[in-house]
This record gives C-alpha cells, structure tokens and sequence, in this order.
C-alpha cells in the first residue's frame, strides 16, 4: 500500500516536475496486490502558471507519467488520487507475450492536463491489461495544452487509450474536453452512465487492430 495517514482531507503533494510520479518496471518477479491510493501527483515543471516552470522540458524528462506499470501480475488499484501536468497521467503497459496484467482498477480519481510536444500524449493509456476497471473518475483536457507552443490536438491523443485489454469495465465517469475524443474502447467491453463533455467524439467501441499482437 502506498498512501497516507493521520489528521486532515487534503491528499499529499508530491512534486515531482519532470520525473514520473511512481514507476514500476523492468523484468523480473510479478508484481501484484499493490494499492496507491489518495495522493497527488503534480508534474509543476510543466504548468506554465506555476513558478517553477521550465519551458520545453528537453530530453526524456519533458515526458514524465504519473504512475507508469510495465511489471506484469493481478490486484492493482488506483483510488482517490490526483494526477495534472504529465505526458501521461497513468500507463498500464505490458508488451512481453505470455504476460499480462489482471484485475486493474482506477477509482475515484482526478487526472487533468496531460500533454506532449513532440510525441504522443494520453490521460490514461492500457494495453496487455485484462479485467480493467474504471469507475467514478474525472478525466479533463488530455493530448493538447491551450499556451504551450508544440502541443497541439492530434487525432492520435485521447482522453483514454485503452488497446489489448479485454474485459473492461468504464463506468460512471466524467470525461472532457479530449484531444481526439474521450475513450477508446478498442476490445469493447462495457460502458455505462458515463458523462461526455466538449470531446469531438466522446466513446469509440472497436478497432481494426483489436487483437493481442504476435510480435
């Protein structure tokens, strides 16, 4: 578990400018039963109203994820949390054949102004990642940022970008203002009592390219 305790509401800052929020990666054991849960992560180096930004970013630091999972296993969750300012708000990808993740849940959160000047640039983006669950979230303003010179809207950046993850469960959500459109559906699954605000397309079920790639 990777979270908080004693008096007061507020989440916990955690400032971490141009580097990810929390990485889990590499080969290795499975990792599972992991719980983050009711903190902020804020990536101020790339807000230009804040003090401390840095205009540009450069090299790998200018495309930081709030929480990035590349370690295959089952039982994550993602509750109550905050995440603004990065490439990539949350990444569950896992690419090695005969691995997978299981049971992966996203509950409860914020996720805003995610955007990327030379690459592409989601709120959340999946793959490999089976009985995805998404429920009761606020994803807002993915894929483009109205000031910052280079990061424009692409048909290429959503809101939500989830590929390869069957199974999936997107329910009861706020979903706004995304790049190309809100989420992305590619293996279908269920969507239900979600709200769609100013997204040029607000759900897309289906792709041609829904199956577990053989590479």
């Amino acid at each position: 578990v990777v979270s908080s305790y004693g008096p007061g509401s507020a989440r916990p800052l955690i400032k971490s400018g141009s580097h990810d929020g929390i990485a889990m990666e590499g080969g290795g054991n499975p990792v599972s039963h992991v719980a983050i849960v009711g903190l902020e992560f804020y990536s101020y180096t790339r807000n230009p109203s804040d003090p401390g930004y840095i205009a540009g970013g450069g090299g790998w630091g200018s495309y930081p994820y709030g929480i990035t999972y590349a370690k295959y296993g089952t039982n994550i969750l993602v509750e109550d949390c905050k995440l603004s300012y990065y490439g990539l708000g949350v990444s569950f990808q896992l690419w090695p054949l005969g691995e997978e993740l299981t049971n992966v849940r996203i509950r409860r959160c914020v996720i805003t102004n995610c955007y990327e000047t030379t690459t592409h640039s989601q709120g959340v983006i999946t793959t490999r990642v089976h009985a995805l669950e998404m429920e009761d979230n606020v994803f807002d303003h993915y894929g483009w940022h109205d000031t910052v010179p280079g990061a424009h809207s692409t048909i290429y950046n959503r809101n939500l970008y989830l590929a390869y993850s069957p199974g999936t469960i997107f329910r009861n959500n706020i979903d706004c203002n995304g790049s190309s459109g809100g989420v992305q559906l590619r293996e279908g699954g269920l969507a239900q009592g979600n709200l769609s605000i100013q997204n040029p397309v607000g759900i897309v079920m289906g792709h041609g390219q829904n199956s577990i790639p053989t590479w």
